[in-house]
């Protein structure tokens, strides 16, 4: 079988590798001589320079292996990375616009995780649903970290938090109020308030059940509009645990297990991941003051 042709540029103080390699015929440049290494096993022998010594086959083994390492050494170290995007904004389309992008780039980019900083007072069910859907299929695991210290994710944000594969909060943030109510923040009619409120009941407890996460606490956000701080959120087994900052958050995620959507077990790897941050577009800023 002919293999295409490959070149291997390796420069070492041991080895030259520049010859073209084609088939299975290897050549590579030791300092002041030359080898060729014909087919494993075959009878076209390992000369050193024309009419130069045969040489055994376990030689000609450990002549390509020691390329081989030489190349490996040469190439860089792969480092898990890291996508963060940040949501401080209401949840309506120019949001969900953002996380689905986000979520979609991570994913073609092969990312350990992505981490979503969230900041916001709420905003459109319909909009909100779309939104953890995208979180539940996402391939890559997504974080939702509630941050900075001041932050919240209150009403449609707590149910993007409840979503989460992994639910963290920062010290000083709050969540939950998350009872249904109009447009503009006005009660709803009574008949279209009750159907609205088990909707999202129903809602809330299946995004918890997914996650493993207290059911029952987080439909009284719902019937009840309770609000929560990160300590008693963390009490009531709503998140996974609190970070003071990104850096924290990473250190604790690294080694940690978290179970997807689908029930399949994962553990993150994330020592030495880089963070690459990901920026609402200009068309998605301005659907977003428009809206």
């Amino acid at each position: 079988m002919h293999l295409p042709e490959r070149r291997c540029e390796a420069d070492t103080s041991l080895f030259r590798a520049s010859e073209p390699v084609t088939g299975r015929l290897w050549a590579f440049r030791i300092p002041n001589s030359e080898f060729r290494i014909g087919r494993w096993g075959g009878h076209s022998p390992l000369s050193r320079g024309p009419g130069g010594p045969m040489i055994s086959d376990m030689q000609r083994f450990l002549a390509a292996v020691s390329v081989v390492v030489v190349v490996l050494l040469a190439a860089p170290a792969w480092s898990a990375e890291v996508v963060r995007m940040r949501v401080d904004d209401t949840i309506q389309p120019a949001s969900r616009q953002f996380i689905e992008r986000v979520l979609e780039e991570a994913a073609a980019r092969d990312a350990g995780l992505v981490v979503m900083e969230l900041d916001t007072p709420g905003g459109l069910l319909d909009t909100t649903r779309d939104i953890t859907s995208a979180i539940i299929g996402s391939p890559v695991p997504v974080v939702v970290y509630v941050a900075p210290s001041g932050a919240r994710a209150a009403s449609a944000g707590f149910f993007i938090l409840i979503a989460a594969d992994v639910a963290v909060m920062a010290p000083g943030t709050n969540t939950g109020a998350a009872h249904p109510v109009g447009g503009q923040g006005e009660n709803l009619p009574e008949d279209v308030r009750d159907k609205a409120t088990n909707d999202a009941a129903a809602m809330i407890r299946s995004l918890a059940e997914q996650r493993g996460r207290n059911s029952e606490t987080a439909e009284r956000a719902v019937r009840e509009s309770i609000s929560l701080t990160a300590d008693e959120a963390l009490a009531e087994k709503l998140i996974d645990f609190i970070a003071k900052d990104l850096d924290d958050l990473l250190a604790q995620l690294d080694g940690y297990e978290l179970r997807r959507g689908d029930g399949e077990t994962r553990t993150l790897e994330l020592e030495d991941a880089v963070v690459v941050e990901l920026e609402a577009s200009f068309a998605e800023r301005l659907l977003s003051v428009l809206a």
